[in-house]
């Protein structure tokens, strides 16, 4: 007999009825999803972080940092070198950082580009990490122009 034809008859089980859990809207969280959950709280915290910094360094507050003003800030930071640089990372110049920050080459570096661009300047973030306080703000900084909106980054 060819095909899988067959002159027995063949007794089939019923099917069982197993419910399951995606029918149910049932999800446990696997590692994958507590760490994509974590990795978007990291991503929130460094943007908040990020835009606080920005406003404290935007002292004429028009949105964008120029050359004077990223050295103004600079020279108030802290003149030792940062903690946990990775081997061979170089200080950069301020026009360096300007042309690293600046991507769309107008000369000054937009909130947008500050938050996109300030992990190429490994050097001037750990500098920026290691010299925050528990409120996320850095010595020598008065930051009277900081508005209600700026978020506490300590959360």
């Amino acid at each position: 007999m060819g095909c899988g034809s067959s002159t027995a008859s063949a007794h089939v089980e019923p099917e069982k009825v197993v419910p399951r859990n995606d029918k149910l809207n049932l999800h446990q969280p696997t590692v994958v999803d507590l760490l994509a959950d974590e990795r978007a709280e990291h991503e929130k915290l460094l943007f908040r972080w990020g835009m606080h910094v920005f406003k404290m360094f935007d002292t004429d507050i028009n949105g964008s940092l120029d050359s004077k003003e990223l050295a103004n800030a600079l020279k108030k930071l802290p003149k030792t070198r940062p903690f946990n640089l990775p081997p061979g990372t170089k200080m950069m110049t301020i026009d360096d950082l300007i042309n690293t920050l600046d991507s769309d080459g107008n000369g000054s570096v937009s909130q947008v580009e500050w938050i996109s661009n300030l992990n190429k300047c490994v050097g001037l973030a750990q500098c920026l990490a290691d010299n925050l306080d528990a409120q996320g703000n850095l010595p020598g900084f008065e930051g009277s122009h900081l508005t209600s909106d700026t978020p506490d980054v300590a959360q």
